[in-house]
């Protein structure tokens, strides 16, 4: 075995574990890495129109930040480490092993709604079935794919296509992506104070589309009442109450008159809508605040993971998925898997109908997002063709170039060129075609 780091594995994937705990346990979402980069890149509109689903650009904003920091910062190593290791004969991947390989993980993690996170860490941590079919098959694939493309010169590269490899000077492109990512969390972290309350009639709805029966003398036995009712009764009810969408008209508040803006009137109606808010809407405020919180803890830790498990050095994958010959296999990824794996399944005997131990505290929602959230876990059961086509093509993506999408996001925030330059486009038109099969199965 060369290059045999166990303790810093499971170290580093301990720390992985407590990302995917904090997602979930905080925010009630998983940690599926390539699921959170295709929201953004397929659904921009979906996922930064709704305040519970702007937490990803945020946790893709600390992951990119943290991933920056530690690698120039704290490493201070030659980025050639991260792609040549110290001892042994470990295959170095080529331009086109980057670009095929992208381009083979993005449509397979589309296909097969998951990668290593998703499936790996998280999947297998509640005993999900389609997670233990997509992990084995993946794992097979990848374990083929690195061992048959290892020997052949293709995919490897040459002497003088080692001269990319960065000094440990990131670009200046990729500092300014990470510098934006940055920003635009920041900017979602300090603003983003939207209430977030489901199913229910927004304020503007009551004070502009109030409908109301406006005959005779109505309106001032209506507004009698709700004041007789205001102690006793939520001020949406007591509004809906009143209110017929059966030959009415709209009750807007500019058109009202003195007389019925006094305290029998709009004040009325004004001093429920206050009294709703402060008491019935407060444990709802802020629900996509909170959720960018734990979003951005958690891509801090899963960088910190990453980076220390070794997980982001390509030949580290390479030669745990190369087991020709044997005696330069490199089992250290097993035991980052097994670190992370421990923690999330602690983390999923508090969720209410994912656990296998018997527990009384477990969960319906998370404690800090208020009684009406609920955990987003995938429950999907159906083991189907499209599901293992794409583990396959993951895995072979996975054995060739090195790469599954939380490590290539470290290498495009620590400049590798290869990665930005040919990876992930590749990638990006590799999910965008996995999308559009998507339908066909």
């Amino acid at each position: 075995m060369i290059n045999f780091a166990p303790l810093e594995s499971t170290l580093g994937g301990s720390i992985i574990g407590i990302a995917a705990a904090v997602l979930l346990l905080g925010n009630g979402d998983i940690l599926g890495c390539s699921g959170i980069v295709s929201s953004l890149l397929l659904k921009p509109k979906d996922t930064f129109s709704s305040p519970t689903n702007r937490w990803k650009f945020v946790h893709i904003g600390t992951f990119l930040l943290t991933s920056s920091i530690y690698h120039f910062f704290i490493l201070g190593e030659d980025a050639s480490s991260y792609v040549v290791p110290a001892e042994g004969t470990v295959r170095v991947p080529n331009t086109l092993a980057h670009i095929v390989g992208g381009f083979l993980v993005g449509i397979g993690t589309k296909l097969g709604n998951g990668c290593t996170s998703g499936h790996g860490i998280c999947g297998l941590a509640r005993f999900s079935k389609r997670s233990f079919v997509a992990v084995m098959t993946f794992m097979v694939t990848g374990i083929v794919s690195g061992s048959f493309f290892d020997k052949l010169e293709i995919f490897s590269a040459s002497d003088d296509d080692l001269s990319w490899i960065p000094n440990g000077i990131s670009t200046p492109f990729a500092i300014s992506v990470v510098f934006l990512f940055t920003l635009g969390a920041a900017f979602i972290l300090y603003f983003d104070d939207a209430e977030v309350r489901d199913g229910d009639t927004s304020e503007t709805e009551l004070r502009n589309d109030y409908y109301v029966d406006f005959g005779g003398n109505d309106i001032e036995d209506c507004t009698s009442r709700m004041k007789e009712d205001e102690e006793s009764q939520s001020t949406f009810d007591v509004l809906k109450s009143y209110s017929t969408f059966e030959s009415s008209k709209v009750l807007d508040p500019a058109s009202l008159g003195d007389d019925l803006k006094d305290d029998s009137g709009m004040d009325v109606i004004e001093d429920h809508i206050s009294t709703k808010q402060d008491q019935d809407l407060q444990p709802h405020r802020n629900i996509g605040l909170r959720k960018n919180i734990f979003g951005a803890l958690s891509g801090i830790l899963f960088a910190l993971g990453l980076a220390i498990s070794g997980m982001i050095k390509q030949y580290k994958v390479i030669s745990f998925l190369d087991i020709v010959p044997i005696e330069n296999w490199d089992p250290s990824l097993a035991f980052v898997m097994a670190g992370g794996l421990v923690i999330s399944f602690a983390s999923y005997q508090y969720v209410k109908d994912h656990g296998i131990i018997s527990n009384q505290r477990a969960m319906t929602c998370p404690p800090l997002l208020g009684e009406q959230c609920s955990f987003n876990v995938p429950t999907r059961t159906i083991i189907d063709a499209k599901l293992v086509i794409g583990a396959s093509l993951f895995g072979i993506g996975w054995g060739i170039a090195g790469y599954c999408p939380g490590p290539a996001l470290y290498a495009f925030a620590a400049g590798m060129p290869k990665a930005m330059m040919y990876w992930w486009p590749s990638n990006i038109i590799g999910t965008i075609l996995g999308e559009l099969l998507s339908s066909y199965f």
